[in-house]
């Protein structure tokens, strides 16, 4: 059932030729498949009768419409969203990302501002937290194309912990980074250099901005050991001091009265 409120109206364009080449279906097959869909609305399609159509239309007299062309995997185009929730003084109560973290890494290379140096600001969900939300908000997502797959539904703060916790997962599989968060950065610098692009550079804040208090004051015990192997890599000294301070920043962030 309709009910007055804001509706935000989200246009996502894509070719209809772009996922048939994808997925390697006919046009006519996408419309076959609409088609399905459609009749499986049944009497709450809009055009099913004169009632439902009439439904419809004081539905669309009472509420508020906005149209929105968000990119989600772009900065400025989710803080605008968060200021249009803002200005109509509305809450997101539900939202469905399909498998839009079956390409985490890349969002994250688009969303991230790797200027930042404040750890609060490098939370890679950062852009979804500051949305303004119900309390008993629901948030899904899945993964169909890569590992681990499956579909995720929780309540929207607990699925932005749960999507960075995958994040830091995704970087330690791609690196193959175990044992404990120390560790797993230690490794990580040693790998530096290999890489023609220092990527593991990024890596290290999006796993410093993760982390909690236990696992950072564990990197804090091998402090020096760190900062050894930091010196030792083949970062230009300007990246070295950049590195070196993140990672003291995420230290001070987490043992700051605030945190406690």
């Amino acid at each position: 059932n309709l009910k007055t409120g804001l509706i935000l109206v989200f246009s996502f364009w894509m070719r209809t030729s772009y996922i048939c080449d994808k997925f390697g279906a006919s046009e006519d097959k996408l419309r076959e498949i609409y088609s399905y869909y459609r009749s499986k609305l049944g009497e709450y399609w809009p055009f099913s009768s004169e009632q439902r159509l009439a439904q419809v239309k004081k539905a669309v007299a009472d509420l508020k419409f906005v149209p929105i062309h968000a990119h989600l995997f772009d900065r400025e185009d989710m803080e605008a969203l968060t200021k249009v929730l803002r200005d109509n003084q509305a809450e997101l109560h539900i939202a469905n990302l399909s498998n839009i973290f079956d390409y985490l890494m890349t969002y994250l290379m688009k969303i991230q501002n790797f200027d930042d140096f404040e750890v609060s600001l490098l939370k890679p969900c950062k852009v979804f937290r500051d949305l303004p939300t119900h309390d008993e908000a629901l948030v899904r997502s899945s993964r169909i194309l890569q590992e681990p797959t499956g579909t995720k539904v929780t309540n929207a703060q607990e699925h932005w912990d749960f999507l960075e916790q995958m994040l830091y997962e995704d970087i330690s599989k791609k690196h193959l980074l175990t044992g404990t968060f120390s560790e797993r950065v230690q490794q990580l610098i040693k790998n530096i250099g290999v890489s023609m692009y220092y990527r593991e550079v990024d890596y290290l804040k999006v796993m410093l901005a993760t982390r909690d208090k236990s696992e950072i004051a564990s990197l804090a015990v091998d402090r020096d050991k760190v900062f050894q192997l930091i010196d030792q890599s083949d970062l230009t000294d300007s990246k070295k001091r950049s590195v070196k301070i993140w990672i003291d920043r995420a230290i001070e962030y987490h043992q700051s009265p605030a945190k406690e």
